[in-house]
């Protein structure tokens, strides 16, 4: 660790950033606790968004603030010691006070209870805006974006990332994080694999989630291969009872999207039962463009692949979950969730690929007609532990996690080849592939909290995954009526990769300023059964200082190594053909890829300004080979050399009025990439920007609009020139039948611009594609809540050994 340390330092002189280094100095110690409590309308109703203040009774003035979540509750961290009070406004009802406390030694965690609003004396003829919770916070070193109430809280998960800050949704579902990808997604603390990811985001419906938490710089607790962490938070009922929510919606593009589902919660004092179910029928169009040109090496010949295809995949989804938790004391949780993401998606593609030389007509022309049937099941089993051991801050936390994963996809090829005005069809051979596969992953994971002698904290853990997969292609052709295998294309491969992993993070809060010290080690044994072993052991330190220079400036420093591991498909043996002249491939040499991060961040007021340099040894990226004896194209993933990041980030959130508030994030890089290609070596560079834009306007009679508008420039995606693409959006919520109901309407990629385009170039091969994904729609949803509006008064009494209860947390 002192080594990386030192290099750390050396590179920050190097780079003439020594001066930050002395502004992270902390100086000044000081403990932090937290303030909690729930704020009540009349007869118990909760108060959401009220505004509630945190200030100190000699001067009255505010320390923090911020708005109640929907169910009245409020949470301060990071609170200095001192005497306060909590002071709470809200339309309709006089400024209300808590009672006095402090924060110390005798108690770190103050829990306040239920606090009733004094109602006005002067009831108002008509409220023109209520309060509101901002739709961006920064919580040290995380950013929380709170969508509880949002109109585009609407659609499933992946469509709701599209308005998160800093974030790319890439086609089929990809998600980067502020340029990078590999992101760790968890659901409710909870780390979701990544081969599951998309379907999980897919049925995850977007009015289930309350917040969304990003880290752009994990600490060591967290995966070395996460290149940035999205936790989300979903909704889960605090109140006593039966409560519940049910839903329905659709949207139109050239074809139609339909779901409809609800969830279900139960909640006593010591146990909670919950469970969600949905339903998605979509009818999924897709176009896609390109060609492909390449000569011999002595530029003799050249030939010109032009393609254009259509598909249309009828999706059905089927997703369930389900959980219990159970409190046997305050200071113990034991949770238990099962779940399933079922899919039953048959397709068909229609595509010509027109042959000729460069800037000459069309001289034939192949028109292939794919049927497709891909049926995939995901469970998901997971149980939990929390215990906190001590009021100090000792905690324990253990999660088990088994997802079983099942899938078959089976392709059939019809082709004729027609001459350029597509007559005179003479029909090929057709052949027909089949690719079942079975994946189990198995995740212990162990964390523990400690807290040290002058206010140090050690937290420490233990992780394992082990995953098992069987993968299998069989291909085989008609001939004379009778289907043959085609034996080269045939194979059956088991894969086995166990990753132990460990690590230990200090970390200390000060009055003006914060340092967080972590070192993560993995170790990664994995086997191809006859084919390859590989082992290989890894350190990953990490670094954060963080210091508050005045009440508007603060700096901060970061580092952080990380690992990215191929994906398991992708190193194996196997050739899958979309066509006779296009195909993917597996790479058995494919290495993972390390990335070492620096980050410098200002913080003035409530900008956030980022300065990056990222370096990736071993890129992986997905490229192309061409066969010329064929004509075929075989895409793999593979490792170029090296790229080398310089950027930067930008986030701006602006309370325009009391009724409109802006969310503003601008990111941008300076991208240089080195590798082979087509046996010769190939050096990119580019540089590209992209940037989010989000407004919300609360206005009268229980009306949200929120509308945004992204843009992403031309760019780099491995050795593919990328084009720029942008998104519009429109979506405007109305409550109705007395608040327990709301109807979205929805307008998406208004001016259809998200459309992926790029270009590759390399010796004597081109090639160029267009794909759009049906994302320009209309949508309208609909949901209702049900049950007890009302939190009960005596819960907060009935827990005891509150302060130790309040150092539970979500992660």
């Amino acid at each position: 660790m002192c080594n990386e340390m030192r290099t750390l330092i050396h590179f920050f002189r190097r780079a003439g950033l020594a001066p930050a280094l002395v502004l992270l100095l902390p100086f000044g110690a000081a403990a932090q606790g937290t303030v909690s409590g729930f704020v009540l309308e009349k007869q118990g109703v909760p108060a959401p968004f009220a505004t509630v203040a945190l200030i100190t009774p000699k001067d009255s003035a505010i320390v923090k603030g911020k708005a109640t979540d929907e169910d009245g509750s409020f949470v301060f961290e990071s609170v200095s010691d001192g005497e306060y009070v909590v002071a709470i406004s809200y339309v309709g009802y006089n400024r209300t006070f808590s009672r006095p406390f402090a924060i110390g030694e005798a108690a770190r965690g103050v829990v306040l209870g239920n606090i009733l609003l004094a109602e006005s004396t002067q009831a108002l003829r008509e409220v023109v805006v209520t309060a509101q919770k901002p739709l961006i916070e920064r919580d040290a070193d995380k950013y929380v974006m709170n969508v509880e109430n949002s109109a585009l809280a609407s659609g499933n998960a992946v469509e709701l990332m599209r308005i998160v800050p800093f974030v790319e949704v890439g086609q089929g579902g990809s998600i980067s994080l502020r340029g990078m990808g590999n992101v760790l997604v968890l659901i409710d603390g909870r780390p979701t694999p990544k081969e599951t990811v998309a379907t999980v985001l897919q049925t995850l419906p977007a009015d289930e989630i309350a917040k969304i938490e990003f880290l752009t710089n994990p600490p060591a607790r967290y995966d070395a291969s996460a290149g940035g962490v999205i936790n989300i938070i979903t909704k889960k009922s605090k109140r006593m009872g039966l409560t519940g929510t049910v839903r329905a919606g659709a949207s139109q593009g050239v074809e139609t999207f339909g779901n409809a589902g609800g969830n279900l919660t139960y909640r006593q004092e010591k146990w909670s039962l919950y469970g969600r179910a949905t339903l998605n029928r979509n009818q999924v169009y897709q176009e896609n463009h390109g060609f492909r040109e390449f000569g011999s090496p002595d530029g003799s010949s050249a030939l010109r692949l032009s393609d254009s295809s259509t598909s249309l995949n009828r999706t059905k989804v089927y997703s369930w979950q389900a959980g219990f938790d159970f409190f046997p004391h305050p200071n113990h949780t034991v949770g238990v969730v099962a779940g399933a993401d079922i899919f039953r998606i048959p397709s068909r593609f229609d595509t010509y690929t027109r042959f000729s030389t460069p800037g000459a007509p069309t001289d034939s022309v192949l028109h292939s007609d794919i049927t497709m049937a891909l049926n995939s099941s995901t469970f998901n089993y997971s149980l939990t532990y929390k215990a906190i051991l001590s009021p100090k801050g000792q905690e324990l936390n253990l999660v088990l996690t088994r997802t079983p994963y099942q899938r078959n996809y089976d392709q059939f090829f019809r082709q004729e080849l027609l001459d350029p005005r597509f007559e005179n069809a003479a029909p090929r051979e057709p052949f027909r592939t089949s690719n079942p596969a079975n994946l189990h992953i198995n995740i212990a994971q162990l964390d523990y909290t400690h807290p040290l002698p002058h206010d140090w904290k050690l937290e420490a853990g233990v992780k394992y995954v082990g995953t098992r997969t069987t993968n299998t292609v069989v291909q085989e052709v008609q001939r004379d009526g009778e289907w043959l295998t085609n034996a080269a294309l045939t194979n059956r491969t088991t894969y086995l990769e166990d990753i132990m992993a460990g690590y230990g993070m200090l970390s200390r809060n000060f009055k003006r300023g914060a340092v967080r010290i972590g070192l993560r080690t993995e170790g990664t044994a994995a086997e191809a059964k006859g084919i390859f072993t590989r082992n290989y052991f890894g350190l990953f330190p990490s670094f954060y200082g963080q210091r508050t220079v005045s009440d508007d400036y603060k700096v901060a420093l970061s580092f952080r190594r990380q690992i990215t591991r191929p994906d398991y498909q992708a190193m194996l043996p196997f050739t899958i053909y979309s066509n006779r002249y296009a195909a993917s491939e597996g790479n058995l040499y494919l290495q993972p890829q390390y990335t070492n991060l620096f980050s410098f961040i200002h913080s003035i007021k409530k900008v956030d300004i980022t300065l990056d340099y990222t370096l990736t040894k071993g890129l992986i990226a997905r490229t192309p080979r061409v066969d010329l004896a064929t004509n075929t194209t075989y895409v793999a993933e593979r490792n170029l050399d090296q790229s080398a990041k310089y950027g930067g980030s930008v986030l701006v959130p602006v309370a325009v009025t009391s009724w409109w508030q802006a969310n503003n994030s601008l990111w941008a890089s300076y991208q240089v990439t080195e590798g082979t290609f087509n046996d010769r070596p190939v050096q990119l560079s580019v540089f590209s920007y992209a940037f989010n834009s989000t407004h919300s306007f609360t206005l009268p009679k229980s009306l949200k609009v929120d509308l945004g508008f992204f843009y992403a420039s031309a760019s780099m995606y491995g050795l593919y020139r990328t084009e720029s693409r942008h998104s519009a959006w429109i979506a405007i919520r109305k409550e109705i039948l007395d608040r327990k109901g709301d109807i979205r309407l929805s307008f998406d990629d208004i001016f259809r611009g998200s459309i992926f385009r790029g270009t590759l170039e390399g010796g004597t091969i081109r090639s160029n594609y267009n794909s759009y994904y049906d994302s320009q729609r209309v949508g309208i949803a609909f949901s209702y809540r049900f049950g007890k509006k009302t939190v009960d008064a005596a819960k907060e009494k009935k827990l005891g050994n509150e302060d130790a209860v309040q150092r539970i947390k979500t992660q």
